[in-house]
């Protein structure tokens, strides 16, 4: 699957007791754009969670000290907008009643994975609910070509032949994107 690029903003929070299983989570996600924190088990979740202000969550449902659904409560009572993934090892009907649980504390949960979560579920995941609508990358770069933050960049090309006098045979004309806050875009 082609990785699918997240908006600028999006910070995910990974909670798991397993480091295997976060670094994983993080590992994916940071490939795929998002900027992240993880956290081991509740203390250290609410601290992330108070300090790095997510806008996205990946939770396990087995917590030491903890289990999601307490987790789930205390984010209800905080009135958290970040949508929630649950990533767990629990059965599918636990899932689904974690799941709705959440939601009866108000929460946005779009979605539950069964662990070990593959790559591609897990990339698939993220990439739908959380990374940029084509309608908002098109309206941005509309922006861009009426604000004037495309830039031309030329480059050579050049000849491999030996013994030529000038390697130069041509060039072509390469747009760049000066956007504001993600700095000079090329192709990607």
């Amino acid at each position: 699957m082609g990785k699918n690029r997240v908006t600028t903003n999006n910070r995910l929070l990974v909670i798991d007791d397993e480091p295997d299983i976060r670094a994983f989570h993080c590992d994916t996600a940071e490939e795929m754009g998002f900027t992240v924190a993880e956290a081991g088990d509740r203390d250290e979740f609410i601290a992330a969670y108070l300090r790095f202000k997510p806008t996205v969550i990946i939770l396990d449902l087995a917590m030491p000290h903890a289990d999601g659904v307490e987790l789930l409560r205390e984010l209800g009572e905080r009135r958290c907008t970040a949508p929630i993934l649950i990533a767990s090892g629990s059965d599918t009907r636990v899932l689904a009643t974690a799941q709705r649980v959440g939601r009866g504390y108000g929460l946005n949960i779009p979605e539950v994975l069964c662990k070990p979560v593959p790559i591609a579920e897990l990339e698939q995941a993220l990439a739908t609910h959380f990374t940029e609508p084509a309608a908002e990358q098109c309206e941005d770069l509309k922006r861009a070509i009426e604000t004037g933050n495309l830039e031309v960049y030329y480059q050579p090309k050049v000849g491999l032949r030996h013994g030529e006098p000038c390697p130069i045979t041509g060039g072509e004309a390469l747009v760049r994107w000066q956007h504001p806050e993600r700095g000079l875009i090329g192709a990607e």
